[in-house]
């Protein structure tokens, strides 16, 4: 018997891989590669010269955060999203990005707060907050550990690339770590009591503006020491393979191409 497949068989096979791993369009990206009306940089954050970003491609650039730990210093490097990452309230989310840190430090940086969420990374690896839709719904908080696939989520001098994962229904979150030569896997599913809410939206872009690289408080005194690329925010869940294109699209600096 001919162990091998009919052409027609292996067609079909091909298509229905490739559509499961299809990935949406995001409702927020921020690639750092040229100035524009997405994000205002102030207090000395900047876009990097070329070759800074993920790929080392001379098109490719990223966002210079804080050159060296700021802890409780006022006024450090932020990038402000200028309109709502996010403009409703959200069931599910995923948000993905790389960053490089110029040294390991136990400090307190703030990678992100948008649309309701919060990113914190620590000594003890990414604390995750997401705030509920009012005030009977307590701030949820999920934590990675320090240690992710393929290193230290505190490891300095690479690339890490990043996604987040979370469903209300199950209020589960799943964490996703890549790196420029490290596929993506899957480092830690956790999950918190049910019935839970939606995403909050951020309820004002003035007073509490979402932010890139740093905290969104008038300190601006947790940023991130070091750089940022390709932070993309999606209103759904993406599953392991849609993560992993993303990661290889940003490798070769190529746009990820939508469904």
């Amino acid at each position: 018997m001919n162990p091998m497949l009919p052409i027609s068989v292996l067609v079909s096979f091909v298509a229905v891989f490739a559509a499961r791993a299809a990935v949406p369009a995001p409702i927020y990206e921020e690639n750092f590669n040229m100035r524009h009306d997405r994000v205002r940089l102030v207090n000395g954050a900047a876009l990097g010269g070329p070759g800074t970003g993920v790929s080392g491609m001379l098109g490719d650039r990223a966002y210079m955060g804080a050159p060296r730990s700021t802890e409780q210093e006022p006024n450090s490097p932020v990038a402000y999203a200028i309109a709502p990452i996010a403009d409703r309230e959200l069931g599910a989310f995923t948000c993905a990005f790389w960053y490089f840190l110029d040294e390991q430090t136990p400090d307190l940086q703030v990678l992100a707060e948008t649309a309701g969420a919060g990113f914190f990374l620590h000594r003890n690896g990414f604390e995750i907050r997401l705030a509920g839709n009012s005030p009977e719904i307590r701030t949820r908080i999920f934590a990675t550990g320090s240690r992710g696939t393929w290193c230290d989520w505190t490891a300095s001098g690479r690339w890490i690339f990043v996604a987040f994962t979370w469903r209300q229904e199950q209020n589960r979150m799943e964490v996703y770590q890549g790196t420029f030569d490290g596929a993506v896997t899957l480092v830690r599913e956790m999950r918190r009591d049910v019935p839970t809410s939606p995403l909050g939206v951020r309820d004002s872009v003035i007073s509490r503006p979402e932010t890139l690289g740093n905290t969104y408080t008038p300190k601006h005194d947790r940023p991130l020491a070091g750089r940022m690329d390709n932070f993309r925010f999606y209103d759904r869940v993406l599953d392991q393979a849609q993560v992993e294109r993303l990661r290889l699209a940003d490798v070769g600096n190529r746009p990820v191409s939508p469904e």
